[in-house]
């Protein structure tokens, strides 16, 4: 009878032995995020909102308090937007005067945190619109002002000789809770679920300068 085949000396298997008719497991999958959303991407977002600086939400917390617990309410307003259960919190609704006494126009303030898990979304919808837009919007895109708009018409005003002025009243109203879905963003999930609305102060239980 020959030898049976044995391990060198002082090899030892730690893996565990299946129980009968158990088939055998590997290592347990390390768990993922819901949204793939980076810890940078979350930081940078919170260094522009504190060099912008701002006035605070309807929580009274302004940036230097929230600068005072920076590491551990970063890492809450990560985990939540990654894990998808993030929700924005109040506005608080502050009224500034139109031009030429036209009424006022109701803006909304968020919290700190809202605003660097706002901050954080433009960055990732911008990789994804930027390309899209029309060459004629100026309005609130990276690298462009009112200025080169200005450029641009000053030009064409010796090519045309008429100009066209709309201002549509209320336009974006029926848009506060329109999902990036509904807009045809479907195939990028990380923004599937979300719908950050800083204009639709009764919906969010915010009166009239946070009452």
């Amino acid at each position: 009878m020959g030898l049976e085949p044995r391990g060198r000396a002082g090899q030892v298997d730690l893996r565990p032995t299946p129980l009968s008719g158990e088939e055998p497991m590997g290592r347990p999958e390390p768990k993922v995020k819901s949204f793939d959303i980076s810890k940078r991407l979350v930081f940078e977002a919170w260094e522009k909102v504190r060099d912008n600086a701002g006035a605070p939400g309807v929580d009274a917390v302004s940036v230097s308090q929230f600068q005072e617990r920076e590491r551990d309410s970063l890492y809450k307003l990560w985990n939540r937007m990654s894990a998808g259960s993030y929700m924005p919190g109040p506005v608080r609704a502050v009224e500034i005067p139109k031009d030429h006494g036209a009424g006022v126009r109701v803006l909304g303030v968020p919290g700190v945190a809202d605003r660097i898990a706002q901050t954080a979304a433009a960055r990732l919808l911008e990789e994804k619109l930027e390309p899209i837009f029309h060459p004629d919007s100026y309005g609130y895109r990276p690298g462009r002002s009112a200025r080169d708009a200005l450029a641009v018409t000053r030009k064409r005003c010796w090519e045309q000789d008429w100009v066209l002025d709309l201002d549509i009243r209320a336009f974006l109203n029926p848009w506060s809770y329109c999902s990036f879905v509904n807009c045809g963003w479907s195939e990028q999930p990380v923004l599937g679920c979300w719908g950050f609305d800083t204009q639709a102060f009764p919906a969010s239980g915010a009166g009239q300068d946070g009452a």
